[in-house]
């Protein structure tokens, strides 16, 4: 297996936020001879600095129309696994007027108040 497969896998196995324990052991059902508690880490600051790099980048263009949801996820924090909120936006692009027209979440009072004070949008919320 190539280096790149194998951190591809390690890499996978830390954010389904399995343990640096279950990923030796899925290495070793690999044939290889495990990886260190140190190497998961290593192996995954890419993804730590990607992660931490979107919330950062630049929204170009209009988006007038956004649907919005929420899940949650097991996710990795200070070296232990929690179950967190995500929200998922999704934004459609035209050749509309800029900003957004209408958000359309569930029943969420957060996310309401949120597009109505921050976006400047209807909010077609879900009863």
């Amino acid at each position: 297996m190539g280096e790149k497969a194998l951190t591809a896998v390690i890499q996978e196995a830390y954010v389904r936020g399995d343990s640096t324990r279950s990923v030796d052991d899925l290495v070793k059902a690999m044939g290889l001879s495990g990886v260190s508690k140190c190497q998961v880490p290593r192996l995954c600051e890419e993804i730590d600095e990607r992660v931490n790099a979107f919330p950062q980048r630049l929204i170009e263009g209009e988006w007038p129309y956004v649907w919005i949801d929420a899940t949650y996820l097991n996710m990795r924090q200070e070296h232990r696994i929690t179950s967190v909120a995500v929200i998922i936006a999704v934004g459609v692009n035209t050749d509309g007027r800029r900003g957004v027209n209408l958000v359309i979440p569930d029943a969420r009072l957060g996310i309401k108040a949120a597009v109505s004070k921050v976006m400047n949008a209807t909010c077609a919320c879900a009863a």
